[in-house]
């Protein structure tokens, strides 16, 4: 009959895992250290190449780009202080500061016509538009740097993706969440979307319907038409309708399209 392990082998046991233990901890801390010692060597390593090139960096936009993805994979955050190694190597603290107080000016002027939802390309263009010929040229990197930087002032500023994956900027404290989202994308072709369209192509009850145009109308993000041919409310996405717009010029020299809901539909 095979006998019990005993006190003895229980110690021995015991002491053998406190020994593993102790040598892991002894590794994780050297691991640590040297991971410790290549990022360092690493961020040194970029420290100078932006001290190199730092004439490119600030003149070329996709060039800057290509930087601060390099620098978001190594870990280091060139917009981290104004008065750092990077804003007296690049001047990049200012820059983006400047532009990000440019964004808001931007979105806030728009946010009444367009329910607080602004393109990227459209808010790149109008910036490009509003800086002129002064200072440097910014790319759509540029852009969604700059309102990384008001996001973390509040106010609702962030990027949402929806729509064939167009990003669009938005500006007002809502979270956009799935069923939003859904529904946007489902407004994008045509920039309107109904009640019986959402139970169609979606599935939705009404009450979930309901839910979501609610939360949009009460922000902004959609205007309500009770005027349509079919005597159905039609809900409108005014950013995406005025952006259709813009790229279509009407033969007849009218307005092109339907039309879209007046500022007073959207109340009702």
């Amino acid at each position: 009959m095979r006998r019990g392990v005993g006190i003895s082998g229980l110690q021995r046991q015991q002491r053998h895992e406190s020994q593993l233990k102790k040598v892991g901890s002894e590794l994780g801390h050297q691991n640590a250290a040297e991971l410790r010692r290549q990022l360092d060597a690493l961020r040194q390593r970029i420290e100078g190449f932006a001290f190199e090139h730092r004439g490119v960096i600030n003149r070329d936009p996709v060039f800057r780009a290509h930087f601060n993805r390099l620098c978001a994979a190594s870990g280091v955050d060139p917009l981290k202080s104004s008065k750092g190694v990077w804003a007296q190597l690049l001047g990049v603290g200012d820059f983006y500061y400047e532009l990000a107080v440019q964004v808001a000016d931007v979105c806030m002027s728009t946010r009444a016509q367009a329910g607080g939802l602004i393109a990227v390309g459209d808010l790149h263009a109008r910036l490009g538009r509003k800086r002129g010929g002064a200072g440097r040229a910014i790319s759509r990197d540029d852009v969604l740097c700059a309102v990384a930087q008001l996001r973390q002032l509040g106010g609702g500023y962030a990027v949402s993706t929806f729509g064939g994956g167009e990003q669009y900027v938005r500006c007002v404290p809502l979270e956009l969440d799935a069923d939003h989202n859904a529904l946007l994308t489902l407004a994008t072709p045509s920039a309107r979307v109904t009640r019986a369209r959402l139970a169609q192509e979606l599935g939705w009850a009404a009450e979930r319907a309901d839910a979501a145009l609610a939360t949009l109308l009460r922000e902004g993000v959609l205007w309500v038409d009770v005027q349509g041919p079919t005597g159905e409310p039609e809900y409108w996405v005014p950013c995406i309708w005025q952006r259709a717009e813009s790229c279509v010029a009407p033969a007849d020299g009218g307005q092109a399209g339907k039309r879209a809901p007046r500022r007073e539909d959207r109340a009702r």
